[in-house]
């Protein structure tokens, strides 16, 4: 019996192994030089109004980005984190106009699904162990997403977002496989 319940633990762990490894596989980086239409940058905690580390990091990146390249910022997460968001970015000189929020994304599924019917060159900004969960739900929808792709700078948070991360991918390998094969 024990050897039974050693083998199943063993077989789950190289399924769960394999699948974030395939999830996590290649994502194609923003090239310099493109012509950017927008600039997508994910939701993540915000208390009392003001963004966490790891969403600044996400917001500076995509400042960065905006100031070298241009186009259209869009924002999407939980009403509060896109109130932030906006905020953050207005109070660092960007224009309004070029802020867009995704109001119908709740998720980066949601986010992504999105930016499938951005008409232009479209890169996500985030953190580095998030990009490859971002790419192959933008290949399930049947497009190219370019990263954008942030160092961890905050290694406080960077253990609990990197197991939640390997934890989603195994979600989203499965939302993909269901879009891919079993949606109309």
């Amino acid at each position: 019996m024990v050897k039974k319940l050693i083998f199943v633990v063993a077989l789950l762990l190289i399924i769960f192994l394999a699948i974030n490894g395939y999830v996590a596989g290649n994502y194609l980086e923003f090239k310099e030089g493109e012509e950017v239409q927008y600039i997508l940058i994910p939701g993540a905690e915000v208390k009392g109004g003001k963004v966490s580390p790891l969403l600044e990091e996400r917001l500076e990146g995509a400042i960065q980005l905006y100031r070298e390249n241009r186009g259209v910022l869009v924002v999407s997460g939980t009403r509060q984190e896109m109130e932030a968001m906006k905020n953050y970015l207005l109070e660092r000189g960007l224009e309004r106009k070029k802020i867009l929020l995704d109001k119908e994304s709740f998720r980066t599924i949601d986010s992504i699904k999105h930016a499938k019917g951005f008409d232009g060159y479209t890169v996500l900004v985030t953190q580095a162990y998030h990009c490859g969960r971002c790419s192959y739900l933008a290949r399930c929808y049947g497009f190219e997403l370019y990263v954008f792709p942030l160092e961890n700078k905050n290694l406080c948070f960077f253990g609990r977002n990197l197991m939640r991360e390997r934890l989603t991918r195994v979600l989203a390998f499965f939302e993909g496989v269901y879009y891919r094969f079993f949606k109309d």
